[in-house]
């Protein structure tokens, strides 16, 4: 019982570190993505980024993380748009 509490508390900070992560990657990159999932008690495993301006004018920024706490992985993404 305590490993399944341990494993959700794990979980959450995981998924908190992610969304976390994911938001300073887009405008921050890598580093960024690595300090604020340290600062939240997890390790960046992944990293991907995608920049796209298709037919706009505008540029698309797409990145996914996902990051380790313990045993529990969480991913995340963040869009920017400009």
């Amino acid at each position: 019982l305590a490993t399944l509490g341990r494993y959700a508390c794990d979980s959450a900070r995981a998924q908190t570190a992610a969304d976390a992560s994911a938001l300073a990657a887009v405008t921050g990159g890598r580093s960024q993505a690595m300090a604020w999932a340290a600062a939240n008690g997890a390790e960046l495993v992944a990293l991907h980024r995608a920049d796209d301006n298709g037919w706009s004018a505008s540029v698309v920024r797409v990145v996914q993380v996902t990051v380790r706490v313990g045993t529990a992985r969480a991913s995340a993404r963040a869009i920017l748009e400009s």
